[in-house]
């Protein structure tokens, strides 16, 4: 499972890389990434040396986690409503231990834009997504979703923040010229089970127009009948 999160997030990569990322000499990192291979969770991407990438059947797999509760279909006309209104990169990203995994994606209507790929994994404590939902989780899965107490009580002051206004921004956690903004969704019992968002060029994406496409995101959220849910936080 390590091998093939470490593909999902470092797409594409190649056998020298995973090895590097995961101790481990490189005919063990062959031995894995053939290993995913033969069982449908990767694929090579057709360049030489050879790197290989997520396969659609894992996507599928996530997708239809995700569709269980029929959450995705049901944002469509919001994902569609905010990348018309701000031209950028729009996706829904989902929970997976203390990662967050891109489950749906609208691209940009700009030429310079992110390109973000369906099942692309990221750190939740590294992402918009992975902030708007923590804020509105109890202490024991807040904990579990960033990756430990230590982490968590890191953030719990931008936690309260993203609370309070509804949406979290993050400005180069990964990449200094990339910005994200996401706003949670909530199930049926109220709960944060995934994350709407926008990732832009970081010279696209000031503070200011940040905070107004992140209201324009929880907005569209909240229309779809999912949105923030007024209650307190769980303690």
């Amino acid at each position: 499972l390590q091998a093939l999160e470490e593909v999902a997030t470092s797409q594409p990569v190649g056998v020298s890389a995973l090895a590097r990322s995961l101790h481990i000499t490189k005919s063990t990192a062959q031995r894995l990434l053939v290993s995913l291979a033969e069982a449908g969770w990767i694929s090579a991407n057709g360049s030489d040396p050879v790197r290989w990438v997520i396969a659609p059947h894992a996507l599928t797999i996530a997708q239809a986690a995700a569709r269980r509760d029929g959450f995705v279909s049901q944002l469509a006309p919001a994902m569609a409503a905010i990348r018309d209104a701000c031209g950028e990169t729009t996706f829904v990203a989902v929970p997976e231990r203390s990662r967050m995994v891109m489950v749906e994606v609208l691209p940009s209507t700009n030429s310079v834009c992110v390109v973000i790929r369906p099942g692309t994994v990221s750190p939740a404590s590294a992402s918009a997504g992975g902030l708007a939902i923590a804020a509105f989780l109890d202490d024991d899965a807040r904990r579990e979703l960033l990756g430990g107490l230590k982490q968590a009580a890191a953030l719990a002051d931008e936690l309260t923040m993203v609370e309070k206004r509804g949406f979290a921004v993050l400005f180069g956690a990964v990449r200094d010229d990339i910005r994200t903004v996401a706003a949670p969704v909530f199930d049926a019992r109220g709960l944060p089970v995934a994350a709407v968002g926008i990732a832009a060029p970081a010279d696209r994406l000031d503070l200011d127009r940040a905070e107004e496409i992140g209201r324009s995101v929880a907005a569209s959220v909240a229309r779809s009948g999912l949105g923030r849910q007024r209650t307190p936080r769980p303690s």
